[in-house]
C-alpha cells in the first residue's frame, strides 16, 4: 500500500498525458506511447519555430548573473562529453536552454518553451545518437553563448537555429543506419 490518494495519481497521469508520454483510452486504460521518429521531428519543428527568437531576445536582455550561470553550465558540460555521461549532460542541457529562455525576459515565452524542452527529454533516450553527438552539442551551445554575450541578436538566432537543425539532421542520419 502506497498510502497515496487518488488526486496525486490523477495529477501524475494528467502530466504524463500532457507531455505526450501516455495515451488515456476511455474504458480501456492507459497506453505508454512509443517514441516515433515523426513525433521527435515534430517536436524539433516546434522548437525551431520558437527558440531562435528566444535566443535573440536573450542576446538583447541577458544579465551579467545569467551570463555567469550559463558559462558555469557550459564549463560543467565540457567535462561530460562521453556517452556514459549522457544523463548528466542532459540535465545541464535542460538548464542551459532554461537560462537562455529566462534571459529573454519574457515569462510567457519561457513558460511556453519549457514544456517543449521537457518533452525533448525523449531525444536523450534515443540510442541512435552518434558517438560524438555530445561534443557537437557542446560546441553549438558555446556558439549560442558567444552570440548572446556579444549581444548579437541575429547571431544568437542563427546559432540556436543551427543547433536545432543540426540535432534534427543527426537524428535523421542515425535513424537511417
Amino acid at each position: 500500500m502506497t498510502n497515496l490518494g487518488r488526486m496525486p495519481v490523477h495529477q501524475a497521469i494528467h502530466l504524463l498525458q500532457n507531455e505526450g508520454l501516455i495515451e488515456v483510452i476511455p474504458r480501456k486504460g492507459i497506453v505508454i506511447r512509443s517514441d516515433s521518429l515523426h513525433d521527435v521531428l515534430a517536436l524539433l519543428e516546434a522548437r525551431l519555430a520558437m527558440e531562435p527568437n528566444v535566443a535573440a531576445l536573450a542576446a538583447e536582455r541577458i544579465s551579467k548573473e545569467q551570463i555567469k550561470e550559463v558559462k558555469d553550465l557550459l564549463n560543467k558540460s565540457s567535462l561530460l562529453l562521453s556517452q556514459s555521461q549522457r544523463d548528466s549532460f542532459s540535465v545541464i542541457d535542460r538548464a542551459f536552454h532554461s537560462v537562455i529562455a529566462e534571459a529573454a525576459g519574457n515569462k510567457i515565452l519561457a513558460d511556453t518553451q519549457r514544456p517543449l524542452h521537457e518533452r525533448s527529454g525523449i531525444i536523450w533516450h534515443l540510442r541512435i545518437m552518434p558517438e560524438k553527438g555530445l561534443e557537437v552539442t557542446q560546441r553549438e551551445h558555446e556558439s549560442i553563448l558567444k552570440a548572446v554575450i556579444q549581444h548579437d541578436a541575429n547571431a544568437a538566432r542563427k546559432a540556436m537555429e543551427a543547433h536545432l537543425l543540426s540535432l534534427q539532421k543527426r537524428i535523421l542520419q542515425a535513424s537511417k543506419q
